[in-house]
């Protein structure tokens, strides 16, 4: 059965009553801001037709919004996506390829299946950070995931390995639903003692067991430590 959507009626500012669909979600790319896709300043294009094309085929419009949109705001950052879901601000950074693109759309799918929020996978994990001073304050839909999985249930990857990434990727699929949440760090990403901490901020609080594939030893990861 058809879920009934729901909608919000507007006074429109010429007196007429509109009947105004809700949306889920509002998949907002910086497309067209001073960093973001301005390959003359050495940053990654933005894939805006891949975009639309892939938004149009997942048939998702009357639940998730998609617009292009000017700066969003965190300009030291580039090819950033801002995705609300149900009231939740999901940061993105770095989304340039069209497999990014696709897994962006799946996590979406994934959490309209679900009926709420889930964490990022792993593949997009990494690219995850916070903006807003703010989010862990909003409210949420009584059924959502809470955004700080319980310590004891999380598990972090940290490698230098694509391929480690890969097979995660697919391996997480096989999982049982009761399996503890895996997520997955690519070392070969982090270019300063500060992304590491920020990384670890995002994604170490979540995990009761770190798994670490360093190649090259500790020094080979900027900031990288063991408490």
């Amino acid at each position: 059965m058809t879920k009934k959507r729901e909608r919000t009626r507007v006074l429109r500012a010429d007196g007429r009553m509109i009947n105004l669909v809700r949306r889920r979600g509002h998949l907002m790319v910086c497309a067209k801001g001073c960093c973001c896709g301005r390959t003359e300043r050495g940053y990654a294009p933005v894939p805006v037709e891949f975009y639309k094309q892939e938004y149009k085929r997942r048939k998702i419009r009357n639940t998730v919004h998609l617009s292009m949109n000017g700066c969003l705001g965190p300009c030291p950052l580039a090819n950033v996506v801002l995705l609300f879901f149900d009231g939740r601000p999901i940061w993105f950074q770095s989304i340039a390829t069209e497999a990014q693109i696709v897994a962006l759309f799946d996590y979406i799918e994934r959490m309209i299946a679900a009926d709420g929020y889930v964490p990022p996978p792993a593949e997009l994990a990494e690219y995850v950070f916070d903006f807003y001073s703010w989010s862990a304050s909003l409210p949420r839909r009584a059924e959502a995931t809470p955004l700080i999985t319980p310590a004891a249930d999380g598990i972090l990857l940290l490698t230098h390995a694509d391929t480690d990434l890969l097979v995660l990727r697919h391996a997480v699929t096989a999982l049982p639903d009761s399996f503890p949440p895996v997520r997955a760090l690519s070392l070969g990403k982090l270019t300063s003692p500060e992304h590491m901490a920020a990384a670890l901020a995002q994604h170490g609080p979540i995990a009761r067991i770190v798994v670490a594939r360093l190649l090259g030893g500790p020094s080979s990861v900027p900031g990288f430590r063991l408490l």
